[in-house]
């Protein structure tokens, strides 16, 4: 697929030797990603429901389907919203709790795993409804609020999404954005194979435009990559 593609970063010491740390991307330049950021409103899709609300069920069989597209249709309303990948918003579901709204692990909560604790004076700002730690367990609460700082994280690291993911995951790790990735291209095959006529427009267009909701100000400890 080329999705990991590796490259080299020196480093320049004081003394003016260089030091050399490599990273992997599984987005940055990846044709079947920028596919998808080039098709326009076409992966927002009724169609695409149905595809996300099967491969929730897969990973997480307690679910109905029913309560799956629900899931599904509400993460195409904030994908589209924010201007974001409603599959990659999908796969970081998958990843983070496994479909499951009552997922909670070290303070993260949700299908997000959103950490209250780090967002606390943020969240209620940008969605007033959302007061306490325990309205982030509505399952449509979480999914609004975790593409919101999802979309945010892009704009932070300038639509870098390899960077993004590691802000949201709160340092650098390749076995995070690996499994995404593998995520997301078990739905974009998906995707494709029941969209056959999806074709890229030909119109210039950013990867990722992001339309914030309004201005959201985090309190979350600086991002940091792990040595």
């Amino acid at each position: 697929m080329g999705f990991a593609v590796a490259f080299v970063l020196a480093l320049v010491l004081g003394d003016g030797r260089f030091a050399v740390a490599s990273a992997q991307t599984f987005f940055t330049n990846d044709p079947d990603y920028l596919f998808m950021q080039h098709i326009g409103n076409q992966r927002y899709s009724p169609a695409a429901a149905s595809i996300i609300a099967r491969f929730f069920q897969k990973r997480n069989p307690r679910l109905s389907f029913p309560t799956a597209h629900a899931y599904a249709r509400r993460i195409l309303k904030a994908s589209r919203t924010q201007g974001v990948d409603p599959l990659l918003v999908a796969a970081i579901v998958v990843k983070e709790s496994n479909a499951n709204p009552k997922d909670r692990w070290g303070g993260c909560i949700g299908l997000m795993q959103i950490k209250w604790k780090a967002h606390r004076l943020s969240i209620p700002k940008a969605f007033p409804g959302v007061r306490s730690e325990k309205d982030l367990y509505s399952p449509y609460h979480n999914i609004d609020i975790g593409t919101y700082i999802f979309a945010n994280y892009l704009r932070l690291s300038r639509f870098d999404t390899d960077a993004a993911l590691n802000r949201y995951k709160g340092a650098e790790n390749t076995p995070y954005k690996r499994h995404i990735r593998n995520l997301y291209g078990q739905l974009l095959a998906s995707f494709r194979r029941e969209m056959p006529g999806l074709a890229a427009s030909t119109a210039p267009r950013p990867v990722i435009s992001v339309v914030p909701i309004r201005p959201l100000s985090f309190t979350q400890t600086p991002y940091k990559k792990t040595p």
